[in-house]
């Protein structure tokens, strides 16, 4: 009861700033962040899902959610050895060497130590709060419960999704509270890039890790948005960009499978200019006609061709039918028009133009694709990041060639007459 009481509160003066129609949209902003910190850990991960969610709560609020940090106390040694006990049935002196009683990292789900196996191996140990899935489950129960109480009693907080709001942040939030489901994202994206001499992703240690607690190897390295430490170790901040766009391309568009919470915090380098991610609970998907249509978009609106852009909204079937492709055509070229404005089409900011896009196709009714959001959000992030080491450079300018040559293999002419025999094929079994 207290919790949902603690929670109606904080919710009533949070919707209360975001519907204050005289407060400009930055301090806006920095007080619906303030008030998410205020409420504690359910709080800061409800802001952190709407930190893609542009479409909701505007650009402003969006972008200072992306930097809502999540980090709380620490809970105290004793617990982590009883966590440890619950888990493995066995004390941390039987388990490991040696292990550092100090965190390294204390978030709200989870806080990191370091430590030496048995066998002499450097390990980062992750380590679920105490109780915090039973926690989290009370808090988004009664996220639910006042959503659902808004959407029926305020006609105009429906289009603000609430319901469906918690739905996704219950998801992620679901995924991150089980460590061993975090274990499994670090390995397939460890095959992903077992050939790479560019990324290297921690080894999980499986035989000591559990659904509380995860063990992998321990990261040295400098942060990504390091730049005098990058230089400082004789890396090329060029190179370091170069490196990181291609991660990212390769694990959208080859693989989409990728690291949706790629804040500077959780990408590092070796001293041998190999990047290391870390924080797997977050991972992004993308099917394969997914990451076909944004490669199309992205294309088409960049080269200025509107008509082909409108028209694959509607073989896809993202713009309903009922719509005039003129029309819809000249909403994109808005598009082109407001970027060419904000400068020449070689800095254009990829996430940008995804977020004009999205706004644009919500006024015809397309509906609201979480899975190309999170995209959206990651890329922000990850260009972010490349202005801040390398800010004279374009990070897909950088990858061309690359990008370029997964256009040949899975958009030239023999792909798209493999594809069009798929469609047919399908077509085919579902109406014999």
């Amino acid at each position: 009861m207290l919790s949902v009481i603690r929670i109606g509160f904080v919710s009533c003066v949070l919707l209360s700033v975001v519907k204050f129609p005289f407060l400009p949209s930055k301090i806006r902003a920095k007080y619906i962040v303030d008030l998410l910190k205020l409420g504690g850990p359910a709080f800061v991960k409800l802001g952190q899902s709407l930190a893609v969610r542009v479409d909701i709560v505007g650009e402003d609020v969006a972008e200072s959610l992306r930097h809502l940090q999540d980090q709380m106390p620490s809970f105290s040694y004793s617990k982590v050895q009883q966590e440890i006990q619950k888990s493995f049935g066995k004390s941390v002196e039987d388990i490991f060497d040696t292990f550092n009683s100090m965190p390294v990292a204390a978030a709200s789900i989870a806080q990191v130590h370091f430590a030496k196996t048995k066998t002499g191996e450097e390990v980062a140990v992750k380590i679920l709060r105490p109780n915090i899935v039973k926690k989290f489950k009370r808090d988004v129960k009664a996220f639910h419960f006042y959503a659902n109480i808004l959407e029926r009693l305020i006609p105009s907080i429906r289009r603000l999704r609430p319901v469906q709001v918690v739905s996704e942040m219950q998801q992620w939030v679901n995924e991150e509270l089980d460590l061993e489901n975090e274990a499994k994202n670090a390995v397939r994206l460890a095959n992903n890039f077992k050939d790479s001499d560019i990324l290297a992703v921690p080894k999980v240690h499986q035989s000591l890790t559990t659904k509380s607690v995860l063990t992998s190897e321990r990261v040295y390295g400098i942060r990504i948005d390091d730049k005098q430490g990058i230089i400082e170790a004789g890396l090329n901040p060029k190179d370091i960009l170069e490196r990181s766009a291609t991660v990212f391309f390769l694990q959208v568009f080859r693989d989409g499978f990728f690291h949706a919470d790629m804040h500077p915090g959780n990408m590092f380098i070796r001293s041998d200019g190999v990047l290391c991610p870390v924080d797997f609970g977050i991972m992004g998907y993308l099917t394969k006609d997914t990451r076909i249509y944004v490669a199309d978009i992205m294309y088409y609106l960049v080269s200025q061709e509107y008509e082909k852009a409108a028209q694959v909204h509607f073989n896809a079937g993202y713009v309903p039918s009922t719509y005039s492709l003129s029309a819809f055509t000249k909403a994109l070229a808005s598009i082109g028009g407001t970027m060419r404005d904000k400068g020449d089409w070689q800095n254009t900011s990829m996430g940008t133009l995804l977020s004009d896009l999205f706004d644009t196709t919500k006024k015809f009714s397309m509906k609201t694709r979480p899975e190309l959001l999170l995209l959206q959000k990651t890329m922000v992030v990850a260009e972010g990041v490349g202005r801040t080491i390398a800010p004279e450079q374009n990070m897909w300018l950088l990858i061309r060639p690359t990008m370029e040559m997964w256009m040949r293999v899975n958009r030239g002419v023999g792909a798209r007459i493999e594809q069009r025999l798929n469609e047919v094929i399908t077509n085919h079994k579902n109406t014999a």
